[in-house]
């Protein structure tokens, strides 16, 4: 993006962005390792827990992109339910990577528990807010 007045790029634009992206990247590269290469947990359901840890963040991360950038008003207007829609679709997109993973595949309860991730930042962004207006008024 450039700065019309100073004609020189925004900085603050790549640095909102850039946390969302490194967060997708780091996702990316956990599952592109063999399920070997991680220790065994015997909590059960530690793995879900995991996926709606990770995407929980991609969502913060992501929405927080959204809300910040000033090129498309009617995202940063519906950030949250954009960040939890963009989340879901990336831990699609993940769950399709995993098919070319050895000792990895695809699973449908891992996509919901992305899902839930997502969810979980939403009540907590939309909590938060509304907490926040009351506070204001």
């Amino acid at each position: 993006m450039v700065d019309r007045v100073k004609g020189r790029v925004n900085r603050n634009f790549w640095l909102n962005q850039l946390p969302a992206f490194a967060w997708a990247a780091m996702i990316f590269l956990l599952s592109s390792f063999p399920t070997y290469r991680f220790p065994r947990v015997e909590i059960p359901g530690a793995d879900k827990m995991m996926h709606v840890g990770l995407f929980f963040g991609l969502a913060f991360f992501t929405e927080r992109a959204l809300r910040l950038q000033n090129r498309v008003l009617p995202w940063a207007e519906r950030s949250i339910l954009l960040a939890v829609v963009l989340s879901f679709l990336y831990g699609l997109l993940d769950e399709t990577h995993q098919m070319f993973v050895p000792t990895r595949a695809p699973d449908i309860v891992d996509a919901a528990a992305d899902l839930g991730g997502g969810l979980l930042f939403a009540l907590v962004a939309f909590a938060f807010r509304s907490s926040r207006k009351q506070t204001a008024s």
